[in-house]
Formats: structure tokens, C-alpha cells, sequence
């Protein structure tokens, strides 16, 4: 769990750093991390050590950056990496998503988390439905609780289903519900993917319009 968080330290950081390569804004508005000591801070530098040592004893912690009172107060990188470099971020786009919908609930793009997901998406509504998936929420997308399967069923068989399929959200909404919407959490990306639809629909532009 350790090295999972250090993994997920650097990697938001580092989506952060390669957002503003999109923005609109000129560069003077872009943020720019303040420089301050482990000891400023309050943070034991020995103990920071030892956590940048277990971080590139793993062999697959690409970096470790420690921001603390809005800081910047250490970073390491490993395996060719360094700060500038360019890193695939993964599964935590979804963090970054499920804010941007706060966002847009809080700025009135989207009336509430339990509207229907189905009222997004009229146009793949078909005869003999199941009609469970009329009580699918936006709140349900958030949690990856709709009802759908596991991605890693199948030895990720599911996943790549999905990825394959001509169309991600027809898929998404297609397939066959396992449990209860709001019953029970099945980790698949393609519910994030749905709510990434849903913000584009609300907002009018693309997500990442929205979120830069």
C-alpha cells in the first residue's frame, strides 16, 4: 500500500505539471510551486530519506514528489524519469474526474448526482431494456456501482471488450447488469468514461475544455 501511494504522490503531481501544457492561459498565470525544507515544515528529513530509498528500491516507482503546507520540500525521480518528463497517469484521471463533476453540480451544469444517466443518452435507449438500468445515477457512475462487470473478469477479458468495442458508451450502457444499480461497486473504467460523456453533454464542451 506504501509504494501505491508514493506511485499515486507522483503521478498526480505530475498531471498537474502536464495540464497546463492545454491550457489557454499565458504563462505568467500558470502556478508555480513555492521551495521550502523538510525541516520549515515540520517533516523529519530522515524519515523522508528512508521513504526516497524504499521508493527506488521497488523498481517500479517512476518518481516521488512531497508537497507539505503548499510547498515544495522534496523530489526524487527514477528509471530515466525526471520532472519534465511526460508520464502515463492512469486510473487517477478518475480522482480528477469526480472532482471536475463537483464542479459542474456546483456551478448548475448538472441539477443533482441522482439524476438519470439514461436522460443523457436517449438515443441508446432500446426495446427490451432492462428496466433497472432506468435507475442508473450519476452518483452510481462516481462509485462504479451501475451494476456492470468487473473489468478483470475473464482475465481482464471484460476490459478489453469494452476497449474493442465500436462505440464505449453504447457498450457501457448495453451491457448486462449483474447486480442492482447502487447494490454493489464492480471497478470498470467505462462507467468513468459514461460520466466523462455526461460532461461533455451538461457543459457543451469536451471535458478537457471543461477542466482546463
Amino acid at each position: 500500500m506504501k509504494s501505491q501511494y508514493l506511485i499515486g504522490v507522483f503521478i498526480v503531481l505530475t498531471l498537474i505539471n502536464n495540464c497546463g501544457k492545454h491550457s489557454t492561459e499565458p504563462d505568467s498565470k500558470k502556478y508555480i510551486w513555492n521551495f521550502s525544507t523538510p525541516q520549515a515544515q515540520g517533516m523529519n528529513p530522515q524519515v523522508l530519506d528512508s521513504a526516497f530509498i524504499q521508493a527506488r528500491q521497488t523498481g517500479f516507482v517512476d518518481g516521488l514528489v512531497i508537497i507539505r503546507n503548499g510547498y515544495l520540500v522534496a523530489e526524487e525521480y527514477y528509471n530515466g524519469y525526471n520532472k519534465t518528463t511526460p508520464h502515463n497517469v492512469k486510473s487517477v484521471s478518475k480522482s480528477f474526474l469526480s472532482a471536475i463533476t463537483g464542479i459542474a453540480l456546483q456551478q448548475g451544469y448538472i441539477d443533482s448526482l441522482e439524476e438519470k444517466v439514461l436522460n443523457y443518452f436517449p438515443e441508446y435507449i432500446y426495446p427490451g431494456m432492462d428496466p433497472r438500468k432506468y435507475d442508473i445515477t450519476i452518483r452510481h457512475l462516481l462509485t462504479m456501482r451501475m451494476g456492470i462487470r468487473d473489468e478483470d473478469d475473464n482475465n481482464y477479458g471484460v476490459y478489453w471488450e469494452f476497449y474493442n468495442s465500436d462505440n464505449w458508451i453504447k457498450k457501457t450502457i448495453e451491457d448486462t447488469l449483474i447486480d442492482n444499480p447502487g447494490a454493489k461497486m464492480h471497478y470498470n473504467t467505462f462507467q468513468t468514461h459514461l460520466l466523462s460523456a455526461i460532461i461533455t453533454k451538461a457543459t457543451q464542451r469536451t471535458t478537457l475544455d471543461y477542466a482546463t
